[in-house]
């Protein structure tokens, strides 16, 4: 309706993380994130929305780097974790999403790369009839960190 005006009041987030890092041999990432949407409105009607969290862990680990005998001696190997409590309740029950995650970085040329991953994951709850889904998801990523602009000293 053309004529309908209001206001609508999107939630907050709040969120931290940090890393760990050796060398560039290994790397450990966490994150956590809170999203306020019990106080969402949508042109002044509130909605019964609970707050969210999602709390994500991951671990990248490289067995050499530059070395130039094994090419898989350079791939990153990757492992993740992710929680997340939904904004969604239904029939008193909490809907939740778990997943793991699996993943590689092949390198390609200097400083490029190819990354492919895996998620596995469980979304929802059989509770009060519920559904639960089970569900797998393939990522294909790439990576441009070559020198794009290099001002030579001789020509």
């Amino acid at each position: 309706e053309s004529d309908v005006t209001g206001n609508i009041l999107l939630p907050a987030m709040y969120g931290f993380g940090f890393a760990l890092k050796k060398e560039y041999r290994w790397q450990f990432q966490a994150d956590y994130a809170t999203q306020l949407w019990e106080n969402f409105e949508f042109l002044g009607v509130k909605s019964d929305l609970k707050n969210s969290q999602r709390v994500t862990a991951g671990l990248q680990f490289q067995p050499k780097t530059g070395y130039r005998r094994n090419y898989f001696a350079n791939v990153q190997y990757r492992v993740g974790f992710k929680y997340y409590r939904t904004y969604l309740e239904l029939d008193q029950n909490r809907l939740n999403d778990m997943s793991v995650s699996f993943g590689l970085g092949f390198g390609v040329r200097e400083l490029s790369r190819l990354n492919i991953g895996v998620e596995l994951g469980q979304r929802g709850t059989t509770a009060n009839n519920l559904i639960k889904e089970n569900y797998a998801r393939v990522v294909l990523g790439i990576s441009l960190n070559d020198t794009w602009f290099q001002r030579f000293r001789y020509d």
